[in-house]
């Protein structure tokens, strides 16, 4: 029993070490015929680049396609190396082709431009030398109704006229006459400062609502132990992605300011906790500020809110 297994197992040797040896006479073949393939290209590189030469190029390519099949058997890095290697030589070639080959038909000529514009916006046929029509305001509005189409553009945005509301009573505007120099009283846009107003009124509530929140969360009281909180779980609205970024814009407010301290853990994930606002002579060594950014995207939101298995928000959905 011991010979059958022994007899076997010398086999099996045998049959690894010729596959193994196949295996490197595979690679040397194909290092070899890229070998060749590099030489021959670079050897016959005037005639490839000859645009009149139809299939010079593409055969060498297709040839370098079917090494490559070869490369990615045996999985060699030499081999992969090589191929690379020629394709930046195939690549320079093709570039060279392309720049010998004439672009007459398809150069540009500003005079047949402007004659083929003026027989499209006059409604004359090219083959028509008659004397020039006057171009209609419509003619133009058609040929930029053509233009719009092969053209991506953003819609523009529109200031608003005045306030939100319409309660106020408006004011008569400022004249001035040239004959008797009547001066008539103007209406002042005080209604865009009291905008701005409450805007800025809105957000310095929001910022103090969510410093409270964030105090009740961390058990920020006299005497106690501050417990940081995750940044994303207390940022993060698993209801709403635009209030998960107001959250972040009140947020940076209270870090600016110093009454916040971001932090990253024993995970390296971010906490948050309050703190007190440094003042300055505090340290007799120089503070840094310093500042970052990073991008919230729809899927960020989603992922950290599978992740982190949120369900309900610690900043309450405010009203829209």
């Amino acid at each position: 029993m011991y010979h059958i297994l022994a007899f076997y197992y010398r086999i099996f040797l045998i049959r690894k070490m010729a596959d193994e040896v196949d295996y490197h006479q595979k690679k040397r073949d194909i290092r070899r015929q890229y070998r060749t393939l590099t030489s021959e290209t670079q050897k016959n590189q005037h005639e490839l680049i000859n645009p009149e030469s139809t299939a010079g190029l593409h055969n060498v390519l297709d040839e370098a396609n079917r090494l490559f099949d070869d490369v990615k058997l045996v999985k060699g890095t030499r081999e992969a190396a090589m191929d690379s290697a020629f394709l930046v030589i195939a690549s320079s070639l093709g570039k060279q082709s392309a720049q010998k080959l004439h672009t007459d038909l398809v150069m540009f000529d500003p005079r047949e431009y402007v004659e083929k514009l003026k027989t499209y916006l006059s409604g004359r046929s090219l083959d028509n030398h008659a004397q020039n029509r006057n171009i209609t305001v419509e003619a133009w509005r058609n040929l930029g109704k053509e233009a719009r189409l092969h053209f991506r553009k953003a819609p523009a945005s529109h200031s608003l006229l005045g306030s939100f509301g319409h309660d106020q009573p408006k004011k008569d505007r400022q004249i001035i006459r040239k004959k008797d120099k009547e001066i008539v009283p103007t209406a002042v846009p005080k209604q865009l400062t009291s905008v701005v107003q409450s805007h800025q009124e809105v957000t310095t509530e929001e910022v103090g609502k969510i410093m409270a929140i964030l105090q009740q969360y961390t058990n920020c009281s006299e005497g106690s132990e501050i417990d940081p909180v995750s940044f994303f779980e207390f940022v993060v609205n698993p209801q709403s992605f635009g209030q998960t970024i107001e959250n972040i814009f009140y947020v940076s407010f209270l870090v600016k300011d110093g009454h916040v301290k971001v932090e990253l853990d024993g995970d390296g994930l971010p906490v948050i906790f309050p703190c007190e606002p440094y003042k300055e002579g505090q340290s007799r060594q120089a503070v840094e500020k310093k500042q970052f950014m990073f991008s919230m995207t729809m899927e960020k939101w989603q992922e950290i809110i599978e992740v982190m298995g949120l369900e309900e928000p610690l900043i309450p959905t405010r009203d829209e």
